[in-house]
């Protein structure tokens, strides 16, 4: 038995064959990851709203004015 294909992203499941994806991961059609190692750096992938970046930006400018 070996791990599944999307191990890296949490999926426990067991294939037969090495390199393969378990069912549940082939029904919900989900991919490998890009970077399958274990060292590799997580991505956020939270987008900022509108009113998060202004006061990002607000917060910049008035440490700069100082």
């Amino acid at each position: 038995m070996y791990s599944c294909a999307n191990y890296p992203r949490g999926c426990r499941g067991r294939v037969n064959k090495e390199g393969t994806k378990c069912s549940d991961c082939r029904q919900l059609n989900l991919r490998r990851p890009g970077s399958a190692s274990p060292f590799a750096q997580p991505r956020n992938f939270k987008r900022q709203l509108p009113s998060e970046m202004r006061a990002e930006f607000a917060n910049n400018m008035s440490e700069l004015a100082m």
